[in-house]
């Protein structure tokens, strides 16, 4: 328990957050936190998963996969001999950090839709391409993938590209901006030290909105797998 108050006032700390209530119950085993964060954003501020606009250039900041592999780490479903990659991508999946540097720039960038990568890569842009009916042409070789997820693709055959687009738990930003503005998001990326990657464009959709993941060659690549289904 102790641990558990140390670690979240150091992010409170982090983040400039107050804990302003609580209520504590009994439990006949394993403790049980629910936390609720309460916040305000300036009128015609927020970044919306419906403010994407055809044309519009597909970004995602650092790695997507890592909190995915680490849960597998965790559960011992796959192997990491690399110990230095081992830790890197368990702390991935138990410590990510959240984006909100990046978030609250985006917005003096002009940026009009974003949305965290917490159901999955995927998932959370099909988000975007629903509530914005847009297709995204995304390509598949560009969705920027660490060292450490790499290694952990050579040495596990049962994992594939898949299952990291799908997996989760990055809290990495998904998010589109007018082609126009490309550099800005290339500088960005400069100022704040974060990678930011050109992974796809959207478009007017042919029928529903839909993801087309594309191979080196252009051809579609079979997503059998989106995301986490919340029901």
């Amino acid at each position: 328990v102790k641990e558990f108050c140390l670690g979240l006032k150091d992010v409170s700390d982090e983040f400039d957050l107050s804990l302003i209530g609580g209520d504590s119950i009994r439990t006949e085993n394993k403790l049980c936190f629910s936390l609720t964060i309460f916040g305000e954003v300036a009128t015609n501020k927020s970044l919306k998963r419906s403010g994407a606009k055809a044309e519009d250039l597909v970004f995602v900041s650092g790695n997507i996969g890592d909190a995915f592999l680490g849960l597998q780490l965790l559960q011992e479903k796959i192997i990491c001999k690399n110990k230095a990659y081992h830790k890197y991508l368990v702390n991935r999946h138990l410590q990510p950090s959240p984006r909100i540097k990046l978030g609250i720039e985006l917005v003096k960038q002009n940026c009009k839709s974003a949305i965290d990568v917490s159901d999955g890569f995927l998932a959370d842009l099909k988000h975007i391409c629903e509530a914005a009916n847009l297709d995204a042409i995304i390509n598949q070789d560009a969705i920027p993938l660490s060292n450490a997820a790499k290694f952990c693709l050579t040495e596990n055959k049962n994992i594939n590209l898949n299952q990291l687009f799908s997996g989760g738990d990055d809290y990495e930003l998904i998010f589109s901006v007018n082609k126009k503005d490309q550099h800005k998001i290339d500088n960005l990326a400069k100022k704040i030290g974060v990678k930011l990657t050109r992974v796809g464009r959207l478009r007017k959709p042919k029928n529903e909105p839909k993801i087309y993941l594309l191979d080196q060659n252009g051809g579609e690549v079979k997503i059998s797998q989106y995301g986490w289904q919340h029901y």
